[in-house]
């Protein structure tokens, strides 16, 4: 599936090389450009990237995470701007989720962490929510 999205001016895109930008602009005088590099292959959450979400295979959506990225952020600002750096550099974690079904009978939603480890590892968990 595609990543491409764009929604009132921001676009995010997933170029051929595995490379993610994003585009942003925030009023009339700052832009930010995002660029997440993976460093790792993703990982497939669920069974080959399947994720039940309930009883059934009704109630599942396909799951990929990138969970450690260099990331880059460049600002563009006239007037005060955000107190941000030209450039920044640091490390992400990218999600990609995609599904055509609701959630099972009696669930609200879910919690999610996502953590890096001092090891170079990351853990995610999630919980179902029920009414």
């Amino acid at each position: 599936a595609t990543t491409d999205l764009s929604l009132n001016g921001w676009t995010f895109r997933r170029l051929d090389s595995g490379r993610y930008l994003a585009e942003l602009t925030l009023g009339a005088q700052t832009r930010l450009r995002l660029s997440l590099d993976p460093t790792q292959a993703p990982t497939l959450r669920g069974t080959n990237g399947f994720s039940q979400k309930g009883p059934s295979d009704d109630f599942a959506s396909f799951y990929y995470s990138h969970t450690h990225m260099q990331v880059q952020l460049e600002a563009e600002s006239q007037g005060q701007g955000l107190g941000l750096p030209k450039v920044s550099k640091g490390l992400g974690w990218f999600d990609h989720e995609w599904s055509s079904s609701i959630l099972p009978p009696g669930a609200v939603g879910w919690d999610w962490i996502g953590i890096h480890l001092l090891d170079g590892g990351s853990l995610m968990a999630f919980q179902l929510r029920s009414q």
